[in-house]
């Protein structure tokens, strides 16, 4: 902060700060929670949701003065990230199901990856900007979501045999 123009210095700075703090709660959590600290039931969850809650509202408030392509991408990353709150927040009230879990960990392979994108759209490639571009991120972002579901699947898939295949040598 500047006191001289009351003007905030680097607001994308502060931004990303306040995000990894919210992280960084949800992580201390886990660690109270691993070490059998008398923490309340579900605060694991609280604060996963709160963190990913955290980084949507930055997230829609990072677009303005932005360009369309800038928008656009930001817009793709918001729609992983409230679904992805809402599962957490499921989560917390039915932690014992199979379900959401593993739909919690392919909206967040779904975040990581298109964050991936945003940052090579932003800083590595010089797209054009055209309807044309704007309809193929939308689309790479629809197969995001496709890779994203599919991996999710055949990980559950795939543990799901292991364990079945363990168990059947027990018998």
């Amino acid at each position: 902060f500047d006191p001289m123009t009351g003007q905030v210095r680097i607001p994308q700075n502060w931004q990303h700060t306040t995000m990894y703090m919210f992280f960084a709660l949800n992580g201390f959590s886990d660690i109270l929670i691993a070490l059998r600290a008398p923490v309340p039931v579900g605060l694991d969850y609280a604060t996963m949701s709160l963190a990913c809650a955290v980084e949507g509202l930055l997230f829609f408030y990072h677009l303005h003065g932005r360009g369309n392509l800038d928008v656009l991408v930001h817009q793709l990353l918001i729609l992983a990230i409230v679904p992805g709150v809402a599962v957490t927040a499921l989560e917390a009230r039915n932690p014992h199901t199979v379900y959401l879990p593993m739909l919690r960990a392919a909206l967040a392979l779904l975040n990581g990856t298109w964050l991936w994108q945003v940052r090579c759209l932003n800083y590595f490639l010089c797209w054009l900007v055209s309807s044309y571009t704007l309809r193929f991120l939308t689309m790479t972002g629809t197969w995001r979501i496709r890779k994203a579901s599919s991996l999710s699947q055949w990980s559950s898939a795939g543990t799901s045999w292991a364990s079945f295949s363990s168990c059947m040598w027990c018998m």
